[in-house]
């Protein structure tokens, strides 16, 4: 397992599987690594990690949670040129085509983790839910990008079981 943590409650989750005797290949403390860093440094180091890993290497690539997606704009902001060719039809890239750009780069480095091991996970939070540019008391939805949801294989929701069982309870957004 190839576990990229950017939450430091993943901290606990990565003890526990140790606990379980399930040895890590690899443990990428992504608070640590963003900590004084700006969003577009922050990118291209998890980038580099990604990049440093060859196929086949591990079994399974965990990010929890996934928010590399949140620094895809800053990425193609910064890099619009090496964008234009392949992504852009007209050979510019403007400022409403570049989120457009973001999330398609952003699917793109999910078909490269998938390359990479047999089985991705890639963890989000609920966010709010806003209506009207009003938060609707009481509901909530999968944080992370509309690309998740066009390209992951699977998407389960998971959450607490209500009748106290430690067995969450779990919610199929997208079957295989």
């Amino acid at each position: 397992i190839c576990f990229f943590d950017s939450d430091i409650k993943g901290r606990a989750t990565v003890q526990d599987l140790l606990a379980q005797g399930i040895t890590l290949g690899a443990y990428h403390d992504l608070t640590a690594l963003g900590d004084g860093k700006k969003p577009l440094q922050y990118h291209q180091a998890v980038v580099n990690l990604i990049n440093h890993i060859e196929p086949g290497q591990f079994d399974c690539i965990i990010f929890d949670p996934w928010e590399v997606g949140n620094t895809t704009h800053d990425y193609v902001t910064a890099n619009r040129a090496s964008f234009r060719d392949t992504w852009s039809p007209n050979g510019r890239i403007k400022g409403s085509q570049e989120w457009t750009v973001a999330r398609d780069y952003e699917g793109a480095l999910i078909g490269r983790l998938s390359n990479l091991a047999k089985t991705v996970i890639l963890v989000t939070h609920l966010r709010p839910m806003y209506v009207n540019n009003a938060r609707v008391p009481g509901k909530e939805v999968p944080g992370g990008s509309k690309i998740l949801e066009r390209v992951c294989r699977l998407r389960v929701w998971l959450t607490q079981n209500p009748n106290g069982s430690p067995v969450p309870v779990a919610l199929v957004l997208k079957r295989i």
